[in-house]
C-alpha cells in the first residue's frame, strides 16, 4: 500500500529513529505552530483513539486466522468472522482518522501551496480547515440522526449475525466528532500562531495580505463553480474539484466536500444529503478493502522487525559474484519485499535503508544507486498483494484474484528489465561497477537462506494460499499479518510489546488515510456518475471518431502528466471513476487497463517533483531533490518501455489470469 504525499509523511525506522520525508525548507503551514494549552486534551483523546484503532488491526487479523483454522483444519467454518473482522477494520479506520490528521499523515496536494510563504499558507490552511470542519460537522449531524433512527426502529444487519445496525452506523459520527475536534484544535493553533507572527520576526513584519488574497481567490472559485453547476456542469465540476484539491486541503476531505457540494447544489435533495453517512460507512464496510489495512500491518511489522537486512544478505550471498551483483541483489530484494507487502513506499524505505550504505561502501556510483533504489520500490505496485490492484477491484468490481495475476508477468518483466539495465551499465557504463566479491560458498548460501527463510515464506504463503483455495485474498492479508508478527516476536525477537505500539500506530495512520481517501472518492464518484459526466465524456470521445489506440495514448499522457504533481493513490481514485467506463466502453480489457494504471502509478512514484519514492531516498540518502530527480531519469525510460510493451502486447497481462483463474 502506498503511504501518502511524501512532503506530509514520516517513516518509523527499525532503529527507532524518524526519517523525515519533508524538505527542511518546506513552507507548510504546520511548521512551528504555537500550542494552545487548553486544547491539549484533544490531542490526548485522539492519541487514545488512534491507539485503540491501531490494536483493532491485529485483532481483526487474529479473527481471520481463527476462521481459516476452523474451516481448513477442523472442517467447521464460522458464520461470523468475515463480517465481524470487517466491522473491526471499519472501527479502526474511523477511530484513527483524527489521530492521522494530528500526525499530519493525510495526503495533501501541495505543489501549489509550497510556492507560497509560510504566512500565506497558514491563512489558507485556516480557510481550508474551516471548510473541512463544515463537512465533518454536517457528517456528525446526519450520522447521529441516522444512528438514532436505526436504534429507534431496532434495525439489524441483513446477515447471519443480525448485529444492531445503530452501533455500526454510530462509528461514522464518532469518527467525525474526533476529526472535528482535531480541526478545531488545529485552527486554534493556526490562529494563535498567526497572531503572534504579526510581531517583528528577524526585523520584518509578516504580511497577511497575500494570504487573504489567496483565500478570496479560493472563495471566488468555489462560488463560481456553485453558480455554474446547473448551467455548465462540466466546467463547474472542474472548477470546484481543482479549487478544493489544489488549495492544500487534505485530499480525502477535498473529495468528500466536492461530493457534498455536488449533492446539495446540483440535486438539491435533502434525502440525498442525509445519505452521506450511509455512503461513507458503506464504502468502508467492504471485505475487499478490509485487506488493505492488514497488508499495511504486515509491512509495518516487517519494517520494524528488521526482516529487510536478512533478505538483503540472502540476495547478496547468492548474487554478489555477478557484474553489478550487489545492485542485482538489491533489485531482487525489492521484488521479494514487494511480493510480501504490496507497497511501493514500504519497499523503497526498507530496501534503501539496508542497501544504500552497502552499495556506496562497495564503490557503486551514488547517482546510480539512488535512482536504482527509488525505481526498485515501484515493484510494490505490480506484484501481489498490490494495494493499488485491491483499490482498483474495490472501485470497479473486478476480481481481486484476477487482478493480482494480471500484475505478475509485467512485474517480473520490469524486474528483469532493471537487471538487464544493471548488467548493461556494469559492462558498458562510464563508471564500472564492482563485482562485489568472490562467489559465496555453499555453506554461506545455506546460512543466509536459513536466516531469511521466515521472510521468504511470506509471498509463498500469500500467493500459494490464494491460488490453492485455502484462503481468499482478504484472508491472505490476515494470515500475512499474524505470520509476520509470529516470526518477528517469537523467532527473530525483533518486535517487542513496546515496539508493537509503534507498529500498530504506524499501520493505522497509513490505512486510515488510504481508506478515508477511498470513502471521499466514492462520494465524488457518485456525484460524477449521477451528473452523467462519464457518459457525456464517452459520447464526446466516440463522436470524435478517433482510433481507440489514440485514446489510450492520450490517457497515458494525461496520467503521466498528473503523476508529476499528484500522489499515485490520488491519481487512481480521482481518474478511475471517469476512465474505467470509457475504457470498457471502447472494448478494452479491464484487467489490462488495471496494469496500465499501475505502471502509470509507478511512474508517478518516481516522477519529479512529488514522487513519493524520491522523497524517501532524499531522506534516507541525505541528498538533494535535484540529485535524486536526475538519478531516476534512466529508470523512468525503463518504465515507459514497459508501458509501451504492455500496450502493444495486452496478452502479457491477460494470459495468466485467463489461464489460472476460471
Amino acid at each position: 500500500m502506498e503511504i501518502g504525499v511524501a512532503t506530509k509523511m514520516v517513516l518509523d525506522t527499525p532503529e527507532d529513529k524518524i526519517i523525515s520525508l519533508v524538505d527542511s525548507e518546506s513552507k507548510t503551514a504546520d511548521n512551528e505552530l504555537v500550542e494552545v494549552e487548553w486544547l491539549r486534551w484533544i490531542d490526548k483523546l485522539n492519541n487514545l483513539a488512534g491507539l485503540l484503532g491501531g490494536y483493532c488491526l491485529p485483532i481483526s487479523a487474529g479473527m481471520v486466522v481463527y476462521e481459516i483454522c476452523r474451516r481448513f483444519i477442523f472442517g467447521s467454518p464460522t458464520t461470523w468472522v468475515t463480517e465481524v473482522s470487517t466491522y473491526v477494520i471499519v472501527a479502526s479506520t474511523l477511530l484513527s482518522i483524527a489521530f492521522t490528521l494530528k500526525e499530519k499523515a493525510h495526503i495533501r496536494v501541495d505543489f501549489v501551496t509550497n510556492s507560497l510563504s509560510v504566512q500565506t499558507n497558514r491563512i489558507l490552511d485556516i480557510a481550508t480547515s474551516l471548510l473541512a470542519l463544515i463537512f465533518c460537522l454536517y457528517l456528525t449531524w446526519e450520522g447521529i440522526e441516522q444512528t438514532i433512527d436505526s436504534y429507534s426502529t431496532g434495525e439489524v444487519t441483513a446477515t447471519v449475525t443480525r448485529a444492531p445496525r445503530f452501533i455500526l452506523l454510530g462509528l461514522v459520527p464518532l469518527g467525525a466528532i474526533l476529526l472535528s475536534l482535531q480541526y478545531i484544535r488545529n485552527v486554534a493553533a493556526l490562529v494563535k500562531t498567526l497572531m503572534q507572527s504579526r510581531a517583528m520576526i528577524n526585523g520584518k513584519r509578516h504580511s497577511s495580505t497575500s494570504g487573504i488574497i489567496s483565500v478570496l481567490i479560493l472563495i471566488t472559485m468555489l462560488i463560481t463553480g456553485i453558480l455554474l453547476i446547473k448551467k455548465a456542469t462540466i466546467l463547474a465540476a472542474l472548477i470546484l474539484f481543482f479549487s478544493l484539491l489544489l488549495s492544500g486541503m487534505v485530499v480525502s476531505l477535498a473529495l468528500a466536500l466536492f461530493g457534498m457540494v455536488g449533492f446539495y447544489f446540483y440535486f438539491t435533495s435533502p434525502f440525498i444529503m442525509s445519505q452521506l453517512p450511509i455512503v461513507v460507512y458503506g464504502t468502508l464496510d467492504n471485505t475487499v478493502l478490509a485487506a488493505i489495512p492488514l497488508f499495511i500491518l504486515t509491512s509495518s511489522v516487517l519494517l520494524n522487525g528488521q526482516v529487510g537486512p536478512r533478505l538483503y544478505e540472502f540476495g547478496n550471498v547468492w548474487l554478489r559474484h555477478l557484474p553489478g551483483g550487489l545492485a542485482i541483489a538489491s533489485i531482487f530484494l525489492c521484488g521479494i519485499f514487494a511480493a510480501i507487502t504490496g507497497s511501493s513506499a514500504a519497499t523503497a524505505a526498507t530496501v534503501s535503508m539496508v542497501a544504500l550504505p552497502e552499495l556506496l561502501e562497495r564503490g557503486y556510483e551514488r547517482k546510480f544507486v539512488l535512482g536504482l533504489l527509488a525505481a526498485g520500490g515501484t515493484l510494490g505496485i505490480l506484484f501481489p498483494p498490490s494495494g493499488a490492484m485491491m483499490i482498483y477491484g474495490a472501485m470497479t468490481g473486478e476480481s481481486i484474484t484476477q487482478l493480482f495475476m494480471a500484475g505478475v508477468v509485467p512485474g517480473v518483466i520490469l524486474l528483469l528489465l532493471f537487471v538487464v539495465y544493471i548488467i548493461f551499465m556494469a559492462k558498458f557504463g562510464k563508471n564500472k561497477m564492482p563485482r562485489g566479491g568472490t562467489q559465496a560458498s555453499f555453506r554461506e548460501k545455506i546460512i543466509a537462506t536459513k536466516s531469511a527463510f521466515g521472510g521468504l515464506m511470506i509471498p509463498v504463503i500469500i500467493i500459494g494460499g490464494i491460488y490453492s483455495g485455502v484462503f481468499t485474498p482478504t484472508e491472505a492479508a490476515g494470515v500475512a499479518a499474524i505470520y509476520s508478527l509470529i516470526i518477528c516476536t517469537a523467532i527473530y525477537r525483533t518486535v517487542t510489546w513496546k515496539t508493537l505500539k509503534k507498529v500498530v500506530l504506524s499501520a493505522t495512520k497509513t490505512s486510515s488515510m488510504i481508506l478515508l481517501i477511498i470513502a471521499g472518492a466514492n462520494l465524488t464518484s457518485q456525484v460524477v456518475t449521477m451528473m452523467q459526466l462519464p457518459q457525456q465524456a464517452l459520447q464526446y470521445i466516440v463522436s470524435l471518431q478517433l482510433s481507440p489506440w489514440l485514446i489510450i495514448v492520450a490517457v497515458n499522457a494525461i496520467l503521466f502528466v498528473l503523476g508529476m504533481p499528484l500522489e499515485a493513490i490520488s491519481i487512481l481514485v480521482i481518474t478511475l471513476p471517469i476512465l474505467y467506463p470509457i475504457i470498457v466502453g471502447l472494448g478494452f480489457s479491464p484487467l489490462w487497463f488495471a496494469v496500465i494504471m499501475c505502471i502509470n502509478m509507478e511512474l508517478a512514484m518516481i516522477s519529479p517533483p512529488e514522487g513519493l519514492n524520491l522523497f524517501i531516498l532524499q531522506g534516507v540518502g541525505k541528498t538533494t531533490a535535484e540529485e535524486i530527480s536526475k538519478a531516476v531519469i534512466p529508470f523512468l525510460f525503463v518504465l515507459i518501455f514497459l508501458l509501451i510493451l504492455v500496450c502493444i502486447f495486452p496478452g502479457i497481462c491477460v494470459f495468466l489470469p485467463q489461464t489460472l483463474v476460471k
